[in-house]
């Protein structure tokens, strides 16, 4: 080829082979290419991109002979545009510098984005590669990748003048891209589909929402006391029931010992020391169980901590990294930063301000919406006194008709300002254009003379609806049907007040917890002292005004012992499981929160895009009034007509030395255009250009409106996310302490029990002690030794008498077994029981006594449960009456009613007693001995 030559070499090609060999290669596929053999030219191209994956110049030769070979075939023209605009890619991934590269790339785009298939957004890629290209501080030399370059082009011209020529290109480009993408979204319907997108994004979130509740009643309610014994299957054998009820009295006896003790041992100091617990006591306590140690001690340490940073006991979780945070802002400021990302400074700009005006929304919730006698509304308007403000019109008794039809009319469009009012979807825009076609409609049926209208400010108030008729309600009512997709918003409406029920019947996933706080040096948490007194949660029922100073010992007895001795262990386990449920129920959360983001995101750029094109006709508009205010400030002047004004701007616009302002001026092109294929004469021109504007503002109040409800939507995510994400150190750290507690309290019972056994004994032994000297007493040694007889057998009987009175023999059989096994304890001979036949050995009377405890301990366990159901039953009529008289939650009457269910501490042992007929006397000391069977021996 005479007077061209190869490219030179560039750094755009950081390959090992040979520039000048490859520029040769992509050139001889060119000129296939020219000479009409497209297959062949297609093969070379694609075999120097597979010998030379790294050269940016065969890549570009690839992607132009897609492209010319698209141009020639309908049927593979989108196969072989895409193929091209991927090898175009790949060349300025290349060579970045190089603004030819990205000229073609964005061509090739564009080329793409005017498929008939294609939408708006299409146009985004040919934007970004423009303005990319428009950016690069150093371009490389566009004749550097010109592969047929002319040398007579070289010497001709500069690096600048080459690469100014290129950046105009791009400029151009960018503006076409920009004017076909705003036109595409003038006429595009966003989210068709809202109404699905909103019910399925709703009903998700519920159903996560209803998991989490599960979960964490789960978790709090492990607690929850079961204060009435199992019922003991009949189908048991007699060891196993007499098995199962020695357990339940052990379980029985055990709180009604701590509660005997609370109330009639336990000093007022003892207890207020129980309710201060040290954090290496409780670490200590710890160590007994050393599957669970380590994990008790972190959950305790990282309460500690929180209170230490915060002096609260709640604190937040991501679900992403792990990290801790002591407030929701924080938590939620990280989620946006760190994980989600943020509306741009220019998105933000565009986002919809929202109704604020207390005055407009009195007028909506007000109820005189009424459709209004125009006529007697004429006459009395002309008698009202002239004001600058249209507030009082609201509170003047205007002459309402009975119309049922326009009644119906004002009251269903009051009802659909209200809803857009009740989920903060009421954009300022919808107010302001309601207002400009509420005006517009009464001037053009004149009814109201316009100065009356104007100087009474009847256009300042959404109450004017009132006053138009009924073809006119029609029309307003349609206008918002199809403007501010009112279907998507009763839809969403509807799903809050439905979230709201859900919320309102599961109050108790509010938690209320103890109060409890660490003490100043962090070496010691401490509960309220209000709990001696039955206040034992934060928001508790007890009034303590009417305690009187008086402890409410069942409270703190059983909220101590509920649950059993080993519920901090299932405890530990539930929170480890509750955390992870509230983990993934997070993420599905967030996930709805990024959707929703995104649906943001797309809204605000449409909007932005929406509102350019608006200003684009404002501006055409605008120039056209100036030449009218300029005849009304100078007389004689003559103004030329909107043809004249538009063809000028046109002409300026298009002229070289205005090129530099294209970016500007792009759209109003376009416009011009438009104005002049449709209309020429000056009405035509001034309406057509209103008519655009007015089509932008209507679908910029629906995109507002859109906005809107993805925002609110979107707030309500955010509160659910914040309620699975929060957690209380209360939940699990005060089961650890009650664990503590409790074994505290069993030991100090224990050591009682103890310290009154020993006394026992000892006044036994003295008892025994004084007999000792009567017989030392006596005279000879026969008597002697027949004193020391009687004292063996009257000590061994004496400890046989107190084990079966132990084990709950009547008095009689107690004498029986005197007189059985010891007939010469009382120093005579007695006949022996008629109820024994047979000789009687030990063994057999203690088989017998064994037979008579059980049949006891299984005949007062009856009698224990039907006492316990009767208090049930009255407890349970007691309080349903009082739920009758006022409204109480279902999780606080299930609480009350089970707390109520049953008092351990209030059994009378004495009623027991005589009911077997002991006498009360000889019993006085007996609930003591009840605790132990078998008292220890005197030895």
């Amino acid at each position: 080829m005479s007077g061209k030559k190869a490219a030179r070499p560039s750094s755009s090609s950081p390959t090992s082979s040979s520039p000048i060999t490859t520029s040769k290669e992509c050139n001889r596929a060119l000129q296939f290419l020219q000479n009409g053999k497209h297959s062949e030219a297609l093969k070379l191209a694609r075999s120097i991109v597979s010998g030379h994956p790294d050269s940016a110049p065969a890549h570009s030769t690839l992607a132009a002979i897609h492209f010319r070979t698209a141009k020639l075939s309908k049927p593979l023209k989108r196969e072989h545009l895409v193929s091209a605009i991927d090898s175009a890619e790949r060349a300025v991934a290349l060579s970045p510098n190089s603004i030819s590269f990205s000229l073609f790339h964005a061509s090739l785009l564009f080329e793409l984005a005017q498929d008939d298939t294609a939408s708006s957004s299409d146009y985004d890629p040919v934007i970004e590669e423009c303005q990319r290209a428009l950016w690069i501080e150093n371009p490389l030399d566009p004749l550097e990748d010109n592969l047929d370059t002319d040398e007579n082009d070289a010497e001709n011209s500069t690096v600048e003048l080459r690469i100014r020529t290129v950046k105009r290109n791009l400029k151009e480009l960018l503006e076409k891209a920009k004017t076909q993408k705003l036109k595409m979204v003038a006429e595009d319907h966003p989210f068709p589909e809202l109404n699905k997108d909103i019910k399925a994004i709703q009903d998700l979130k519920a159903e996560i929402q209803t998991r989490f509740i599960t979960a964490k009643l789960s978790f709090e309610k492990m607690e929850t006391p079961s204060h009435l014994p199992p019922i003991i299957p009949d189908h048991l054998s007699d060891k196993r029931k007499l098995k199962n009820v020695e357990m339940v009295m052990s379980n029985v006896n055990t709180v009604w010992r701590a509660s005997a003790y609370w109330n009639d041992t336990m000093s007022l100091e003892a207890k207020k020391e129980l309710l201060s617990v040290e954090i290496q006591d409780l670490n200590f306590h710890f160590i007994k169980n050393k599957a669970l140690e380590a994990k008790a001690k972190e959950v305790l340490a990282e309460a500690v901590e929180c209170l230490k940073v915060t002096k609260n006991w709640k604190f937040w979780e991501c679900f992403h990294c792990g990290q801790r945070f002591f407030n929701w802002e924080s938590q939620k400021e990280h989620l946006e930063y760190v994980h989600l990302g943020t509306l741009s400074e220019e998105l933000r700009s565009v986002v919809p301000e929202s109704m604020t005006l207390i005055s407009v929304q009195q007028t909506i919730n007000s109820d005189n919406w009424n459709p209004v006698d125009m006529v007697a509304a004429a006459k009395l308007m002309e008698d009202l006194p002239r004001n600058e403000s249209g507030e009082y019109l609201e509170k003047v008794n205007w002459p309402y008709c009975d119309n049922k039809n326009r009644y119906t009319l004002i009251r269903k469009i009051q009802k659909i300002l209200r809803m857009y009012l009740a989920i903060r979807c009421f954009p300022m825009s919808l107010f302001h254009i309601l207002l400009h076609k509420i005006m517009g409609l009464l001037e053009v049926e004149n009814r109201i003379p316009k100065p009356v209208l104007r100087e009474h400010y009847i256009y300042r108030t959404l109450h004017s609806i009132c006053f138009l008729e009924e073809p006119e309600l029609k029309h307003f009512h349609d206008f918002l049907e199809n403007n501010i997709e009112v279907p998507s918003g009763l839809l969403l409406c509807n799903s809050l007040i439905a979230d709201m029920d859900r919320y309102l019947m599961k109050l108790d996933i509010n938690s209320s917890y103890e109060r409890i706080i660490i003490s100043d040096d962090f070496s010691r948490l401490v509960f309220d002292e209000r709990m001696l007194h039955g206040q034992i949660l934060e928001t508790g029922n007890v009034d303590e005004s009417k305690n009187d100073g008086k402890e409410d010992t069942e409270a703190i007895i059983h909220w101590l012992f509920a649950g059993g001795p080993t519920i901090f262990i299932e405890k530990l386990k539930g929170w480890t499981r509750f955390r992870e449920a509230s983990k993934n129920q997070g993420i599905e959360y967030f996930n709805i929160i990024q959707t929703e983001f995104c649906q943001l995101q797309k809204m605000c750029e449409r909007n932005r895009d929406l509102l350019e094109y608006q200003k684009s006709w404002q501006y055409l508009e605008d120039i056209c009034l100036e030449e009218q205010k300029i005849k009304n400030e100078i007389p004689g002047y003559n103004p030329q007509s909107y043809k004249s004004v538009l063809l000028n701007l046109q002409k300026k616009v298009e002229a070289e030395e205005g090129y530099d302002e294209m970016d500007s001026f792009g759209l109003e092109l376009d416009n011009i255009s438009c104005i002049f294929k449709k209309a020429q004469e000056e009405n035509d021109i001034k309406s057509l250009i209103r008519v655009n504007i007015n089509r932008m503002a209507v679908k910029l109040l629906k995109l507002d409106t859109i906005i809107m409800m993805i925002n609110a939507a979107m707030q309500h995510t955010w509160k659910k996310l914040e309620m699975v994400t929060t957690y209380d150190y209360r939940s699990i750290v005060v089961p650890l302490l009650k664990s503590f507690m409790r074994a505290q309290l069993e030991d100090m019972v224990e050591k009682d029990a103890a310290e009154k056994s020993n006394a026992a004994v000892e006044a036994l032994l003295s008892e025994l002690a004084l007999d000792d000297k009567n017989i030392e007493k006596g005279g000879n040694d026969a008597r002697q030794g027949q004193g020391k007889l009687k004292y063996k057998k009257k000590k061994k009987d004496h400890k046989k008498a107190k084990e079966f009175k132990v084990a709950g023999g009547s008095e009689e059989q107690q004498e029986n077994v005197e007189q059985t096994s010891f007939p010469v304890v009382h120093g005579k001979d007695y006949p022996l029981n008629p109820e024994i036949v047979g000789p009687v050995t030990n063994d057999e009377l203690e088989n017998k006594e064994w037979e008579l405890k059980a049949e006891e301990e299984y005949r007062m366990l009856e009698m224990n449960l039907e006492f316990q159901k009767q208090i049930e039953n009255e407890a349970k009529q007691k309080r349903l009456a009082e739920l009758n008289k006022a409204e109480t939650s279902a999780g606080n009457v299930a609480e009350d009613v089970a707390f109520s269910g049953i008092n351990f501490g209030s059994f009378d042992w004495t009623d027991y007693h005589q009911d077997q007929g002991v006498r009360s006397d000889e019993k006085a000391s007996e609930p003591e001995q009840e605790k132990h069977p078998k008292a220890p021996e005197a030895d």
